[in-house]
C-alpha cells in the first residue's frame, strides 16, 4: 500500500477529530498575537533560564506554547500542519484503538514525546525555544516505526515509511534549514519506539505504557486495546 501525499477537503475533513482538532486550533491561535497584536514572541518560547527562575506561577505557559508555534505563516508552516494533522490521524485511526482508550493513549504518547523534548531544550541551554516542529517529528517518526516497510510516495519517489523522517530531513537541509529540531524528535520518537516495541519484545519487560488514571479520563469502560497497537514489527536502526 502506498500513500501519496495529497487529499481532497472532504478527507481533510475527516481526519480532523478532537485531540487533533483542538491541537491544530491551539497551533494557529499564535498567529493572529504575534502578526496583528504584536505580541513578542519570546511569551510563547521556552527558556532554560528562565525557567530556572521561576515561573511556577506567572509564566509556566511556556512549557506548553512552546509546542504551538511553527513560525510566521508560509509554505514551511503549511507543511507542519499537514504533517502534524495527516500523521497524528494515521496514528489515531491506524495504530491505536479508535475509542476513548486510543485517545488516552494518544494522549500520553503526546506528553510522553512533550516532556521527553522539554528535557532536550533544557539540556541544550535554551537553544530550543520552539519545538513544535520536534513534536511533529516525534509523531511522524513513531507512526513509520508502527509501519516500517509501507510504501510512501514523496514527490514522486517511493520509499519505505522508516526512511520518511530521514528523508525529509535530509531535504530541509538542502533548503538551508536547521535539522536540530528533526533530529530532536526523531530521538525522542525512537526512545518511544525502543521502550515500547523493541523491549517487551527482546526483555519481556515494559517500562512505559498509559496509566489507569488516564484510561479514566477518557473512558470507564474495561475493555482491552487492541493487540495491533502492540503488534506491529520493531524494525530496529543498523
Amino acid at each position: 500500500m502506498c500513500i501519496h501525499y495529497c487529499c481532497s477537503f472532504q478527507q481533510f475533513g475527516n481526519i480532523l477529530k478532537l485531540i487533533k482538532l483542538h491541537f491544530l486550533v491551539l497551533t494557529a491561535a499564535p498567529k493572529p498575537h504575534a502578526s496583528l497584536l504584536m505580541t513578542c514572541q519570546h511569551q510563547l518560547i521556552y527558556n532554560k533560564k528562565r525557567s530556572n527562575k521561576i515561573q511556577i506561577n506567572e509564566q509556566i505557559w511556556r512549557i506548553v506554547t512552546t509546542f504551538l508555534y511553527f513560525g510566521k505563516f508560509s509554505f514551511a508552516w503549511i507543511f507542519q500542519m499537514f504533517l502534524l494533522v495527516r500523521y497524528t490521524s494515521m496514528l489515531e485511526t491506524e495504530v491505536l484503538d479508535p475509542s476513548p482508550r486510543g485517545t488516552a493513549e494518544l494522549v500520553y504518547l503526546i506528553l510522553f514525546c512533550a516532556v521527553g523534548l522539554l528535557f532536550f531544550a533544557w539540556i541544550l541551554g535554551g537553544t530550543l525555544p520552539f519545538l513544535g516542529p520536534a513534536l511533529t517529528f516525534s509523531l511522524l517518526y513513531i507512526w513509520s516505526r508502527k509501519n516500517p516497510y509501507r510504501q510512501v510516495n514523496l514527490y514522486g519517489f517511493e520509499l519505505k515509511a522508516w526512511h520518511l523522517p530521514f528523508v525529509l530531513t535530509a531535504f530541509g537541509m538542502l533548503l538551508g534549514g536547521s535539522p536540530v529540531l528533526d533530529i530532536c524528535g526523531i530521538l525522542i520518537g525512537h526512545i518511544y519506539h525502543y521502550f515500547d516495541d523493541i523491549v517487551p519484545r527482546v526483555y519481556g519487560k515494559r517500562y512505559i505504557g498509559c496509566p489507569q488514571w488516564l484510561y479514566n479520563i477518557f473512558d470507564t469502560r474495561t475493555d482491552v486495546r487492541r493487540q495491533n497497537w502492540r503488534g506491529g514489527e520493531a524494525h530496529r536502526l543498523n
